[in-house]
């Protein structure tokens, strides 16, 4: 009698598991937002106001290879959201750093004339650097951004500042070693 309880509690938890639905853990609405704001042939135009070089000093960057995709967990049928693209020819990726809980995000960007951003965000929307701000607005050189968020970030040898605007990406970035001060002129997200 007890092994054919047993059996029948085997046969449910089979029936359970086989019935589950799928669930994709998505990536964090507002580290897309920031970090991956456009598709294939997105164009964010810059100056680089410490470039020595005059032919460096303004410059686009474009999105190549955009692809949006599912990684498998290894508990069955879920599996986390990613994007990868290229920007400029560096790859960047944004993607879901949890199986378990929604919400999460990765982060690895490309930064043009600067060495690439990092950062992780949990489900509540805060990131892992040293400081974090929320502006409505942000006026950079007559221009008014809205829904700017900055982060300020510890590398090796500096410290570096982004201003990145929800819909838009990367709006100004600056070090305090005065080696990197990009400025956002223009910009076409697709």
């Amino acid at each position: 009698m007890k092994k054919l309880l047993v059996l029948a509690l085997v046969a449910i938890a089979l029936c359970f598991s086989a019935c589950k639905e799928p669930h994709v853990t998505p990536i964090n609405p507002l580290a897309k937002a920031l970090f991956a704001p456009g598709g294939n042939d997105s164009k964010w135009d810059y100056t680089d106001l410490r470039a020595t070089n005059p032919d460096e000093r303004v410059f686009s960057v474009t999105v190549s290879d955009y692809e949006a995709y599912e990684n498998e967990c290894e508990e069955k049928k879920v599996s986390s959201e990613a994007i990868s693209y290229k920007l400029g020819g560096t790859p960047c990726n944004v993607y879901s750093n949890s199986c378990v809980e929604d919400n999460t995000a990765y982060i690895k960007v490309a930064i043009p004339h600067a060495d690439p951003l990092v950062l992780k965000c949990d489900a509540n929307g805060k990131f892992d650097c040293k400081a974090y701000e929320y502006l409505e607005t942000y006026d950079l050189l007559g221009i008014t951004y809205n829904k700017v968020h900055h982060f300020t970030v510890e590398l090796a040898s500096a410290e570096v500042e982004y201003w990145f605007a929800e819909n838009i990406g990367l709006v100004y970035a600056q070090d305090n070693q005065g080696k990197v001060c990009l400025k956002l002129t223009g910009h076409t997200i697709y």
